[in-house]
């Protein structure tokens, strides 16, 4: 019987497969892993894209600008890879 404080959480090939062709793309990536999870496209140092953490489901103030920020810094180099074509 497997203890739930012995439980194991990891990516899916999915995860690697879809982030490795958009980064081969050089499409820009926004990563956000959650508390365990590790390897591949989810370590840190892997590529030059920062990974987050995921946010707490009710974030305050401050994380929610925070995130905000993160979202908008994205959105920004989207816009410029979609006008580069």
């Amino acid at each position: 019987m497997i203890d739930k404080s012995d439980q194991v959480v990891m990516p899916t090939p999915w995860n690697q497969l879809e982030a490795g062709i958009l980064f081969g793309l050089k499409v820009p990536l926004l990563i956000f892993k959650e508390k365990g999870i590790e390897g591949g496209v989810f370590d840190h140092g892997i590529s030059d894209v920062f990974i987050h953490t995921m946010p707490p489901t009710k974030p305050n103030k401050k994380k929610k600008e925070e995130l905000k920020q993160v979202f908008l810094k994205w959105q920004s180099e989207v816009s410029k890879k979609y006008y580069e074509y």
